[in-house]
Formats: structure tokens, C-alpha cells, sequence
């Protein structure tokens, strides 16, 4: 007698597809794959959080029906078991809210900080939602959606709205990096925010930024007109890079009158004084220059490229942290 059973379905088994966790396109992306294949899928997210989490509320997984699934609610370590869960409540065909970790039936699933997180499971979801949010993420749209847990409906509303019921969740452009400058600053600063996973363009008005970006291996284009032609959205930060600093006058000038989140240029107190009295000469109010960031970076006095680099995105990362903080609260 054979008593030797059949070996599982490994496939089958939840196992995350490497998507990025921080991009929300990359589960919508992942649910539009398993529409187009016939498979259920379900979309995850953070409702509540009691105690410490390692993701902030509206965070998103993704789960099919054959075990993939993309996201973190947690820090990667719960997230197939999660899944799993997941997946028998797509059996159910219903909507439901989950508790893992701190007062959660599912004792056996714990967080390692020691909090408990609600995670509204919704199931099936349409595919024009899908489509939609993909595409918003795409183009760098604002858009908002609320999640109506009690009437298991999920749709978007108004960007800025503030429905009467239903948890909402805000959808924000990534933070994108426009960096123009002369020098070695301006390819490390490139070569570090693109290793970070920023969208990051960055223009050289001179033949020595083009030199070291060749040499750290990052691409650097060139401006030889001097000419800013590119977008600058409300989710942008823009760097000013330069040594020879009354060249930057027409490019900071045109960045203060975009709609950009972050504008900082390097030099001491002494020239951003310089470069105020430039930027006035030039027509430019008092409130645009105050929008300036200089001396640029959390950390005085860095002169280094990669210090430098590391100062200038942490304070990026600080004014876009208090920006969505503002909106939310707002």
C-alpha cells in the first residue's frame, strides 16, 4: 500500500510577485493582471491601526486567487499568511475587515511591533476602478477613493472630497527629483535619488557634470541653452546645483513660478543673500524668494557629493512629509 500522498501545488501557495510595496500602481497593476486572466483577486487595505505598525493606514496588498499577491501590510513577514487569509475570503464572495496582530482571532499571526491592524478585504474589484487608478498613478493625477467597509462598495470620489461615510484614501504623485547644476554634486546627487527609486531628471549646464556622471554611471542631459523646458508639478522638488551662481538666475526664476513642492539651492548665507538681490533685480517677489531652500540640505556646511546628496533628499523628504501631513489635516 502506497501511503505516500501527492505532492502539494507549490505554485498555489501565496507568494509575493516583487512588485514595489510603496507604489500603489503596483497593486492595481497586479489585480488588472488576474482580471485579464479570469482570476479573482482582492484588493487589501490598512483601515485601522492600534498600537505601533510598520505601514501607515491606506496601505495596499494585492492577492489572486492562485496565490500571488504584491504589498506589505506588515514589514514582509506576515504577508503570505495574510494572504492566505485573503483567499478564503474571496471564496466567501463577500467583503470583510480582518484583525491581525494585537486582539486578533488569527493568534498565530503576529506583528513584530505588538500593535493590531483592521485590513478591509475587497473583493473583486471592479476593473474600471482598476483601470482608472492605474492610470492617475501613471499620468501623476491626484485622485481619491473611499472604501465603504459596511456596504462593501469601493469607488473613487472627487480628489480633496470628504465623504460622509467609509474610510478614504488619498492617492498622491511620488515625490519627482528635477536637478540642474554644473558639477560632481549634480551626478551624485542623480546617481543617489535614482538608487532611493525617485523619478529623477537631471540637467547640466556645464561640461563637468556631464564628465562625473559619466564616471559615476548615471545619466545626466545637457542644457547648453540655459532653457528649463519640463514639467514642474505640485509634486516636484527642484535643485540648484551651481558654483558659477548668476547662470542660475533664469532657471530659478522659472522654477519659483512653477507649482513645485521643494526649490533649494546650493551656496553659503553669503551668496543666497547674493542670489536674493539678483532674483529681485529680476522681478521676482518677496514670497517666491522665500520659497528658496538655502543653504540646501538638512545638514550645514556639507560639501562632499554623497553627504551632500544624502542631506539634500532627507530634507526633500521632510517638506514632502509636512505637505501631505498639512493636506491630510486640512
Amino acid at each position: 500500500m502506497n501511503y505516500l500522498s501527492a505532492a502539494p501545488d507549490l505554485s498555489r501557495l501565496p507568494h509575493d510577485v516583487g512588485l514595489d510595496p510603496d507604489d500603489p500602481a503596483s497593486a492595481f497593476e497586479l489585480l488588472l493582471q488576474g482580471c485579464r486572466e479570469g482570476l479573482d483577486g482582492a484588493l487589501l487595505t490598512i483601515v485601522k491601526i492600534e498600537g505601533g505598525a510598520p505601514r501607515s493606514l491606506g496601505t495596499h496588498m494585492a492577492v489572486l486567487s492562485d496565490g500571488r499577491y504584491c504589498g506589505y501590510v506588515s514589514g514582509g513577514c506576515v504577508e503570505s499568511a495574510v494572504a492566505s487569509e485573503a483567499i478564503a475570503v474571496m471564496a466567501g464572495g463577500r467583503d470583510k475587515v480582518l484583525r491581525f496582530g494585537r486582539n486578533s482571532p488569527f493568534f498565530d499571526i503576529t506583528l513584530p511591533c505588538g500593535g493590531g491592524i483592521d485590513v478591509h478585504v475587497h473583493v473583486r474589484p471592479a476593473i474600471d476602478l482598476l483601470e482608472a487608478a492605474a492610470a492617475n498613478v501613471r499620468a501623476r493625477r491626484p485622485f481619491d477613493i473611499v472604501f465603504d467597509i459596511d456596504a462593501g462598495i469601493v469607488m473613487p470620489v472627487a480628489s480633496g472630497a470628504t465623504p460622509s461615510a467609509g474610510f478614504l484614501r488619498r492617492y498622491r504623485p511620488a515625490t519627482r527629483l528635477l536637478a540642474i547644476g554644473q558639477g560632481n554634486e549634480l551626478a551624485v546627487l542623480a546617481q543617489v535619488a535614482r538608487g532611493a527609486g525617485i523619478e529623477t531628471t537631471a540637467f547640466a549646464t556645464g561640461p563637468g557634470a556631464l564628465a562625473a556622471a559619466a564616471r559615476v554611471g548615471t545619466k545626466v542631459e545637457d542644457v547648453p541653452d540655459g532653457n528649463l523646458d519640463v514639467v514642474i508639478d505640485r509634486w516636484t522638488a527642484v535643485v540648484f546645483l551651481f558654483h558659477e551662481h548668476r547662470s542660475e538666475v533664469p532657471l530659478l526664476a522659472t522654477a519659483l513660478r512653477s507649482d513645485g513642492f521643494y526649490i533649494g539651492a546650493l551656496g553659503s548665507r553669503r551668496t543666497h543673500a547674493e542670489r536674493v538681490a539678483r532674483l529681485s533685480a529680476a522681478g521676482l517677489a518677496p514670497e517666491q524668494i522665500a520659497r528658496i531652500h538655502a543653504p540646501i540640505g538638512m545638514i550645514e556646511r556639507t560639501r562632499e557629493g554623497t553627504p551632500l546628496a544624502f542631506s539634500i533628499l532627507a530634507d526633500i523628504t521632510r517638506e514632502r512629509m509636512q505637505m501631505d501631513a498639512a493636506e491630510v489635516s486640512a
